[in-house]
């Protein structure tokens, strides 16, 4: 969790001296590329939590650790990365976009 605060704390020291107009032009790309930021975060720590307390993940099911990971994996990291696929593209094409009308 302290890489998602490091970026934040790089984000804000870098947009702190733009301008209005500056700062809106980019902050979609902020905000999708946090998004994924934070929801990758989300997905290894389930991912971590699953390997080091399965109990945890799975309070219901008494199961090894590597099919707690597995499973969870499989279950949840999975579709959360996805997610983070498709919002880093978007963020691509947006920031692309940006940089090419600014040119």
């Amino acid at each position: 969790m302290v890489d998602p605060l490091y970026n934040a704390a790089v984000w804000g020291a870098l947009s702190y001296s733009l301008g209005d107009i500056q700062f809106f032009t980019i902050l979609p790309t902020f905000i999708l590329e946090g998004e994924a930021l934070i929801l990758s975060a989300t997905a290894a720590t389930i991912l971590g939590c699953a390997w080091l307390k399965p109990d945890w993940v799975h309070p219901d099911e008494h199961m090894p650790r590597l099919d707690s990971f597995s499973e969870a994996l499989h279950e949840e990291a999975l579709k959360i990365y996805f997610i983070v696929i498709l919002l880093l593209l978007t963020a691509a094409t947006v920031e692309t976009g940006t940089i090419f009308l600014a040119t």
